[in-house]
């Protein structure tokens, strides 16, 4: 081969190199400005649902519908979108693990005991389908207490349940307050295809006031087992209907738990304050009575031992009606 010809072959083995490595340089570019842009956009998507969240957080009894581009990944005191996440240290926030684009419903009540000790945020997306299982108080109360935006049911029984249809939600939960009928409930047939984690059970035992959650997870045809928690008053036990695994259900009740033990330190200081200021007035026993009460509950434990803040919270609430009866300044 001649000099010449030499040259040729090398300048379009050349250019070919270039070139490839050119087009190699913008799709990186490409790649990592679309990286950029994504991260940009779950950026400002998550400041969106911050504000849904903390706005209506501090409002109580308040239902709103919003709208979200992006699916959201919920885990303890935390929403992430994408690589976006926000920590929520001052929230009781009980919801699924993860919420779909389109829709995001957010329920707001408060917890009372008997003084108001935080609001309680549930969140959920209307693409969920929660199933009602049986006929007794407690499925009564949770029905009469969930927005009608969610997408819920009722099944007269676990017979029922298991015949249900597959209607394409991306998550389903059954909500059982019956232990023996849910030993003899299936995962029904038509849910079998469904990923395991996407299939999920509550099954609740107690009262309204207080009582166990247990909570359960498809595997196959079967449920799984993935261990159980108490829940305190109304509002703790719809947590555990909109919380789908008890790790998070957990970890919204020591947020609780912990604004409980504020406000119980701040209202047994305000009747320490109450007592000195009556005197020898009738009012006084009566404060004395209420501070050693509201002392004793100071170190136990909502988690532990719900019952206590049920006795507790009734016990206080009566002894400041007696206290109004006699015209003293009230507790709370």
């Amino acid at each position: 081969m001649d000099k010449k010809g030499f040259e040729v072959q090398f300048n379009w083995i050349f250019a070919v190199i270039a070139g490839a490595a050119i087009i190699a340089l913008a799709a990186f570019l490409v790649v990592k400005n679309r990286g950029i842009t994504d991260s940009s956009f779950d950026v400002q998507t998550l400041k969106t649902v911050d504000a849904i969240v903390t706005g209506t957080g501090i409002s109580s009894d308040v239902t709103k519908v919003s709208d979200i581009s992006s699916k959201l990944a919920v885990g303890c005191n935390r929403i992430a979108i994408g690589s976006a996440q926000r920590n929520y240290q001052n929230i009781v926030l009980f919801a699924p693990d993860s919420i779909i684009e389109g829709k995001l419903i957010t329920l707001t009540l408060p917890i009372n005991l008997p003084f108001k000790v935080s609001n309680m945020l549930y969140a959920t997306s209307p693409k969920i389908r929660y199933i009602l299982v049986g006929k007794n108080e407690i499925i009564s109360m949770i029905n009469k207490s969930l927005p009608d935006s969610m997408q819920t049911e009722m099944a007269s029984s676990v017979m029922a349940a298991s015949a249900i249809k597959n209607t394409n939600n991306y998550k389903v939960r059954f909500i059982v307050a019956d232990k023996d009928a849910f030993a003899a409930f299936s995962v029904p047939k038509s849910l079998e295809k469904m990923p395991n984690f996407d299939v999920s059970a509550v099954v609740v035992s107690g009262s309204t006031d207080n009582g166990e959650a247990t909570f359960y997870q498809k595997k196959g045809l079967v449920w799984e087992p993935k261990g159980s928690s108490n829940y305190l008053t109304l509002q703790g036990l719809l947590g555990a209907v909109f919380a789908e695994s008890r790790e998070n259900y957990d970890c919204s009740l020591k947020s609780l738990e912990s604004r409980a033990k504020i406000m119980m330190e701040i209202y047994s200081q305000r009747t320490k304050k109450l007592a000195l200021l009556a005197k020898d007035s009738e009012c006084k026993p009566l404060y004395a009575e209420a501070e050693a009460r509201i002392s004793s509950i100071l170190g136990k434990s909502i988690i532990t031992n719900p019952e206590a803040f049920t006795s507790f919270a009734n016990d206080w609430k009566n002894k400041n009606s007696d206290l109004e009866v006699l015209s003293c300044p009230s507790l709370y």
